[in-house]
């Protein structure tokens, strides 16, 4: 589990969150509220987002920086599953791979502490 964790807030714009995941090479980023996980917002969150018809409609200027000033709460959806630091690394594997998602926020006593991906699992299984 990687446990020095980059995240952003809900109502960090679009923009700023898409700024930062480039340019320290995140696929996702967890967005946090007061220390409690809000969700997790992916590459491929922003990326459906910016084709969607969505944004031509939220379109009135024709500037770009009108779809993404929005917060990015606007593109957290869906049921966001979580583990805790006793599961085995097997469990959140294959909880991963059932749930087809490429991380498992690691939750203790209400807060995020750390985040496995399929990165930590590969150097995981490897070591031994």
């Amino acid at each position: 589990m990687s446990t020095t964790l980059r995240v952003t807030a809900p109502g960090c714009p679009i923009a700023t969150v898409t700024r930062d995941m480039t340019k320290y090479r995140f696929r996702r980023l967890p967005v946090v509220s007061d220390d409690v996980l809000y969700g997790i917002v992916t590459a491929t969150d922003i990326m459906r987002y910016l084709g969607s018809r969505e944004v031509f409609s939220r379109i009135e200027t024709g500037h770009f920086a009108e779809v993404t000033s929005l917060p990015v709460r606007e593109l957290i959806a869906g049921e966001l599953h979580s583990t805790t630091p006793d599961k085995k690394i097997d469990e959140a594997a294959q909880e991963m791979l059932n749930r087809n998602i490429g991380a498992l926020p690691v939750i203790e006593d209400s807060r995020l502490i750390g985040l496995v991906t399929e990165f930590d699992l590969v150097r995981a299984f490897s070591a031994g």
